[in-house]
């Protein structure tokens, strides 16, 4: 029985990345564990150590972001589906699909426009002359 899950084929280096932040995902959840674990055998004595509950905080902002990046890995990210559950299953689109992938990048053409455009009101609007 394996520890972890496994995850989708990538890379060698890919996964390596993936199992170094799994297992820093389980190591920051044992040391925020132990953190409250201590804050609050220290309450029971009328103690407190200011740094202990921030150093929680920090750590809880961590392990969401890299449990996310977890969960996207093995595919298995929350989604939201209540306006597509109530549509027959047959106009239902199929598991997995996300529509049409937006392009990498915008067209040439576009960014030479905003940012003369941009440019323009910039200018316009500091009253900077040539």
């Amino acid at each position: 029985m394996a520890l972890l899950t496994p995850v989708a084929a990538a890379p060698l280096p890919i996964r390596m990345l993936g199992r170094i932040v799994d297992w820093a995902v389980i190591g920051i959840g044992t040391a925020m564990t132990a953190l409250v674990f201590f804050n609050v055998s220290l309450h029971l004595v009328n103690k407190d150590l200011a740094w202990v509950t921030e150093l929680g905080e920090l750590l809880m902002v961590w392990v969401t972001f890299l449990g996310g990046a977890c969960a996207a890995q093995r595919g298995v990210h929350m989604t939201i589906t209540e306006f597509i559950d109530k549509l027959p299953t047959a106009h239902r689109p199929p598991p997995g699909a996300a529509g049409p992938t937006p392009p990498s990048r915008p067209p040439a053409w576009r960014c030479c426009w905003c940012s003369r455009a941009t440019a323009g009101r910039w200018w316009r609007a500091t009253g900077a002359t040539s």
